[in-house]
């Protein structure tokens, strides 16, 4: 039996960091599996690299597959990659996920890679793997790119699945415990129930990847894997990973509540802001959901406008002051700074409203995240057009990342060096710091965490990050408070 590897490369330091269960390469590892392939799937961090390349070269596989998205993650798919080809030139590279799909002419231009998949890969992967193994032509593999006498080849798209339930799951092909965040009696994962979202928020690539197009598994299908995973592993909480949960509103509850009757709770999920109203909120805490996370990105009505959010600060305000009134659901908000064509004012805005919000809500945290800018996106031509120059290569996209240290603002000319390092420190603190914790938490925990996010929301609301000691020492704190929970 052929072996074929998938790798994701999540950037980060810890297990924290690779606590989402694969599933992408879940999905496409369960169509290779039905195809006949010994599968094994691999999410690890950097630091990880060198030690999968040598169980790589060892087992000889058809073929090693990269679940590859903008940024860190591209960077880091190319290092390893170019380090299997350097140690073995016969082995064929494959690259797939959003950002080998949005980008597939300058992947398929580096030497280290063979064939990008275009979309989804569950059928493709399988075609890929039998014209390998028998020296097929890749030209009737459709939506990929491949090379062939040093020139690329792209072959014709393939038709989207509009029916998702026949892509299979299968948990068995990696080691579910691995992703299973324990906290008391409760044994959480993540879970996808739908691909794409029907909206076209400018800064977010998943319109140019999906047209649009929201697909849903069925209410049965989720409740079936999710009791799966319930027996396999113990799993009774879950949180939804969709872009939007609540497209289909009622289909939304039916799972929510077929999972309360199957003894599985439900965490978080990820809903418009323009979506949220009593009634929803009072069936969700009735149901005992325990949290919601939603993107107000900006305190500008004008950057807003421009995202095509289509709400306004007026409209973000009314929504978590509402939620204030549900002290049992905790509240996730994330917003973007440095937006291309943002003025300081508006920064200072977006910043003020984000204190604002963290002071209304019972419980979780306002985040804000320097923007990021992504391939076939509106504001990425903003960003260009603004000083911004186009990464080269999968490399080079590291300078998007504002999880990384390549990462810099170069399309918003008001922004000196000291900004910079203020914005930096911003998202640091209200990302990692600023934290409400629940009221019935243990007396210690929430003393201390209650002390670093009063400093953290001075340190921001004065843009004083002068010897940030608070900010390790906080990081240490969460680090031991974690292990210690981990293991009791």
């Amino acid at each position: 039996m052929s072996i074929v590897y998938l790798v994701n490369i999540i950037p980060g330091t810890g297990a924290g960091d690779i606590q989402h269960p694969p599933l992408g390469l879940a999905y496409v590892g369960t169509a290779l599996k039905k195809g006949g392939y010994d599968v094994r799937v691999h999410q690890i961090l950097p630091e990880d690299i060198d030690s999968l390349v040598d169980q790589i070269l060892k087992d000889s596989p058809l073929f090693v597959g990269f679940s590859v998205l903008t940024g860190l993650s591209s960077y880091y798919s190319a290092i390893m990659s170019k380090t299997i080809r350097s140690r073995n030139p016969k082995t064929p590279i494959v690259w797939g996920g959003w950002h080998a799909s949005l980008t597939p002419e300058q992947c398929l231009g580096q030497e280290y890679v063979d064939i990008v998949c275009i979309g989804e890969g569950e059928t493709a992967a399988p075609e890929i793997a039998r014209a390998i193994e028998s020296n097929k032509p890749m030209d009737s593999v459709e939506s990929i790119g491949f090379k062939s006498n040093d020139r690329m080849v792209f072959t014709p798209p393939r038709p989207v699945e509009r029916n998702v339930d026949n892509f299979g799951l299968d948990y068995s092909i990696f080691d579910i415990e691995q992703f299973v965040i324990r906290n008391g009696d409760k044994r959480t994962t993540s879970f996808y129930s739908s691909r794409g979202c029907p909206f076209n928020c400018a800064f977010c690539c998943t319109p140019g990847m999906s047209d649009r197009l929201w697909r849903s598994h069925s209410v049965r299908y989720v409740v079936e894997h999710l009791i799966a995973l319930k027996d396999r592993a113990g799993i009774n909480d879950v949180y939804f990973s969709d872009d939007n949960f609540f497209v289909n509103r009622e289909r939304a509850f039916g799972i929510i509540e077929a999972l309360r009757g199957a003894g599985i709770s439900c965490s978080t999920f990820d809903v418009r802001v323009d979506f949220i109203n009593r009634p929803m909120l009072d069936r969700l805490a009735k149901l005992g959901a325990t949290g919601i996370f939603f993107g107000w990105e900006s305190g500008s009505d004008r950057l807003l406008n421009m995202m095509h959010k289509q709400i306004t600060r007026d409209q973000i305000i009314s929504c978590v002051k509402l939620l204030s009134e549900y002290p049992s659901i905790a509240v996730w908000g994330s917003g973007i700074v440095c937006l291309p064509t943002e003025t300081l004012p508006e920064y200072e805005a977006t910043v003020a409203l984000a204190l604002k919000m963290f002071d209304m809500i019972p419980k979780g945290t306002i985040s804000l995240f320097q923007y990021m800018p992504l391939p076939a996106t509106e504001f990425l031509d903003l960003a260009l057009a603004d000083g911004f120059k186009m990464p080269e290569n999968p490399t080079d996209w590291a300078r998007v990342d504002p999880q990384g240290q390549f990462y810099d603002v170069t399309w918003i000319p008001w922004l000196t060096d000291k900004g910079k390092r203020n914005v930096r420190m911003t998202q640091e603190y209200m990302r990692h710091v600023l934290r409400k914790t629940d009221k019935d938490a243990n007396i210690v925990f929430r003393t201390v965490q209650d002390t670093f996010s009063r400093i953290a929301q001075h340190r921001v609301r004065s843009q004083n990050f002068f010897l940030p000691v608070d900010c390790d020492l906080y990081s240490l704190f969460r680090n031991t408070w974690e292990f210690a929970r981990r293991v009791s």
